[in-house]
C-alpha cells in the first residue's frame, strides 16, 4: 500500500491528510490542523513557521517520509480562459504555451503551464483554462519538503481539486451549473463547476472575527460578485444551485441566510462522505469537516488527472511510437559507417592532436597580452568619450553669426550652452528678435544643416510692443555628436621614392634627392615663349625648377583658437 501526504495551508492554518491507497481506492487516516503565527506580509507558502506547523503536524500523523501533494491557493497562480482552434489533443500543450505569450502577464520559457479542456465553442474553437506558475517558487516548495524527507508529487489548484472530485463522486451534481464554497479561518475560494470541469474560480479574503450575520452579508456580496464576473466570460453559463463544504449542522444558519439573499439552493456537502475515513480521521475533523475539503480531494487526484492542473506534471506533447526495430538496425549500420570514419580521421589525422596542444599554449601564453590590450581598449574609450564632447563653442558661435541673417532682420538676446553626459549630444538654447513673423523660417532655415538641427518654439509678441522687434522666439540648436578617429584603424602609407633623374616636360632635369611636390607650389608656371620675348625685371627673372629667393611659400598656421569645450552654460548677447 502506497502511502500519500497532502498538504495545505493558508496564512492562519496549517492542514494535513494521511491516507493510504489500495486495491479498494483510497482510505484516510489521519486529517490534523494547527494555525500558523505569520508575521505582517509574511508569505505563508514559504514561511519558517509554516515549516514548523507542517513538521508538528507530521510528528502527531507519526509519519517519517513519502509522496506528498501541495494544494495552492488561486492567488499563488496566473489563470486565463483561452480560445485555440480546434486541433488535435497531442497538439494542444505547444499551442497553449505559445498562446501564454500573449495572454499572461507574466510567464518564461522555463515557467510550468498546465490546463484542463472545457469544451468546443459555438464558433468551432476549442475552450482551455490554463495556468502558471513561478518555478523558482516551486523549486523553493520542494527543496523544503525534501529537507524533512518529503518528495513534492503534485502541485494542484486548491479550489479545483475538491470541487473536481465531488462531480465525480456525485455525478448528478453535473446536470446543472454549480457553485462550490470553500470557506477557511479567512479566505473562501469559489469555484463553478459546469458539467466535469471547472470553468471559473476565485478567492477572496474576509475579517475572521465577523459574526455569522456579517459573515453572511459579505459572502452574499462576494458570491454576486463571483457569478457576474463568471457570467462575463461565458453568457451561456447560468449556475442554479450552491454547496458549501462542511457539515450540515456547521452550516445549517449561514446556508439559509445565503440561499434567501441568494435566491437559489445553498446546502452543505461533508467533504468525508465522498472517501472513505477512518473513524480516528473523523473523530479529528472535531465539527471542522470542510476545512479539509481541498486535502482529502487531493489524495485523490491521481485519479482524476484529466480535470486537474497539476505543475508539477504539466500536459506535454506525446511522441508517437516509433519502428524501434527498424531504427535499431539503421542505427546500427550507421554505427558502423561512422566507426569506420573516425577510426580513418583519427589514423589520418592524430598530428592535428599536437597542433591544437601547441595553439592552447599560445593561446595561455598571450593571455596577459589579451588582458592588457582590454585594459587599453577600456582606457581608449574613456579618451573617445571625452574627445567626442569636446566642442568649440567659439566656432559654433562663429557659426551662427555668419549663418544668421542681417542685423536688421534678427537679434540674438543670449546663449546657453550645454552637454547631455549620456549622449555627448550639445545644444545651443537661445531667443532672438525679429521685425517679422514671416522671418523665423527663414531664420530657422538658414541655421540649418547637416550638423546642426534647428528647432524653434512658439513664436510670440515681444513684451517690449513699442521696440524695432516686436516679435520674439526661443531657438533651440542641437550640434551633431562629434566623429573621433579610431587611432587603432590608422595605416601608414609608404613614401614612394623618386628613381634617377625625372625629365620634365621643357626638357630640364630634377636632381638626385630632390622631393616632388605640387607643380603649383614648387615650380613656377612659365608664360608662352616668343621669338622675342624679354624679361620684364632680369633681376626677378628665374629658370624652371629654381624657387625664388624672395617669394617665400607661405605656410598655414596650425594654431587655431579654442575655447572650454566642456562648459555647460555661457551667454552672450550679439547681432547677425
Amino acid at each position: 500500500m502506497t502511502r500519500t501526504i497532502s498538504i495545505d495551508c493558508d496564512p492562519r492554518e496549517a492542514r494535513i491528510a494521511v491516507g493510504t491507497s489500495g486495491l479498494t481506492g483510497v482510505s484516510i487516516e489521519h486529517v490534523l490542523s494547527t494555525p500558523i503565527d505569520l508575521a505582517p506580509g509574511e508569505d505563508y507558502l514559504e514561511s519558517k513557521r509554516t515549516i514548523e506547523a507542517i513538521q508538528l503536524l507530521l510528528k502527531q500523523a507519526n509519519v517519517r517520509s513519502g509522496n506528498v501533494i501541495v494544494c495552492i491557493g488561486r492567488s499563488n497562480v496566473e489563470l486565463r480562459s483561452v480560445h485555440l482552434p480546434s486541433v488535435d489533443k497531442n497538439e494542444l500543450p505547444e499551442m497553449v504555451r505559445f498562446a501564454a505569450q500573449r495572454h499572461f502577464a507574466n510567464v518564461g520559457d522555463s515557467w510550468p503551464i498546465d490546463f484542463v479542456t472545457l469544451g468546443t465553442t459555438a464558433e468551432g474553437m476549442t475552450e482551455v483554462l490554463a495556468a502558471s506558475m513561478n518555478p523558482s517558487r516551486i523549486e523553493r516548495i520542494s527543496k523544503l519538503l525534501e529537507a524533512n524527507g518529503l518528495k513534492l508529487g503534485q502541485l494542484v489548484l486548491r479550489p479545483m481539486v475538491a470541487s473536481a472530485v465531488a462531480i465525480q463522486k456525485r455525478p448528478e451534481l453535473a446536470n446543472t451549473p454549480t457553485l462550490f464554497i470553500d470557506l477557511l479561518a479567512e479566505e473562501a475560494d469559489m469555484a463553478i463547476v459546469d458539467g466535469k470541469h471547472v470553468v471559473f474560480m476565485r478567492t477572496i479574503r474576509f475579517d475572521s472575527s465577523q459574526d455569522e450575520a456579517s459573515r453572511a452579508k459579505t459572502l452574499t456580496n462576494e458570491i454576486k460578485r463571483t457569478l457576474l464576473s463568471a457570467a462575463s466570460q461565458s453568457s451561456t453559463l447560468n449556475v442554479k444551485q450552491a454547496f458549501i463544504w462542511g457539515a450540515a449542522t456547521t452550516n445549517k444558519v449561514l446556508c439559509e441566510a445565503l440561499a434567501h439573499s441568494l435566491e437559489m439552493p445553498v446546502a452543505s456537502l461533508d467533504p468525508f462522505d465522498l472517501v472513505d475515513a477512518s473513524p480516528k480521521a473523523k473523530l479529528e475533523a472535531a465539527g471542522e469537516q470542510g476545512r479539509y475539503a481541498a486535502v482529502i480531494g487531493s489524495l485523490l487526484a491521481p485519479n482524476y488527472s484529466e480535470h486537474l492542473i497539476d505543475f508539477c506534471n504539466p500536459r506535454k506533447r506525446v511522441e508517437k511510437k516509433r519502428p524501434i526495430f527498424k531504427y535499431a538496425l539503421a542505427g546500427t549500420a550507421a554505427a558502423a559507417v561512422l566507426g569506420f570514419g573516425f577510426y580513418s580521421y583519427y589514423s589520418r589525422h592524430a598530428e592535428l592532436d599536437s597542433e591544437i596542444s601547441l595553439l592552447e599554449k599560445a593561446i595561455k601564453d598571450n593571455e596577459e597580452s589579451v588582458k592588457l590590450a582590454n585594459v587599453k581598449n577600456s582606457q581608449w574609450k574613456k579618451v573617445e568619450g571625452f574627445m567626442s564632447a569636446d566642442f568649440n563653442w567659439l566656432d559654433e558661435l562663429d557659426y551662427l553669426s555668419k549663418k544668421s541673417l542681417p542685423a536688421d532682420k534678427a537679434i540674438y538676446n543670449g546663449f546657453a550652452f550645454s552637454i547631455e553626459p549620456r549622449t555627448n549630444n550639445a545644444t545651443i538654447a537661445t531667443r532672438y528678435e525679429t521685425p517679422e513673423q514671416e522671418i523665423a523660417p527663414k531664420l530657422q532655415n538658414s541655421l540649418r544643416d547637416t550638423a546642426h538641427v534647428v528647432t524653434g518654439t512658439g513664436i510670440s509678441k515681444n513684451p517690449d510692443k513699442s521696440g524695432k522687434f516686436p516679435w520674439i522666439q526661443d531657438l533651440i540648436v542641437k550640434i551633431q555628436p562629434q566623429t573621433v578617429a579610431d587611432p587603432r584603424q590608422w595605416k601608414q602609407k609608404p613614401v614612394v621614392e623618386p628613381q634617377g633623374d625625372a625629365p620634365l616636360e621643357d626638357g630640364t632635369q630634377v636632381a638626385d634627392g630632390a622631393l616632388k611636390t605640387d607643380a603649383a607650389s614648387a615650380i613656377n608656371v612659365a608664360l608662352p615663349k616668343t621669338e622675342n620675348s624679354v624679361p620684364a625685371d632680369p633681376s626677378k627673372s628665374t629658370s624652371v625648377g629654381e624657387k625664388p629667393a624672395d617669394n617665400p611659400t607661405p605656410q598655414p598656421s596650425q594654431d587655431k583658437p579654442t575655447a572650454g569645450s566642456n562648459s555647460t552654460s555661457e551667454s552672450s548677447k550679439a547681432g547677425a
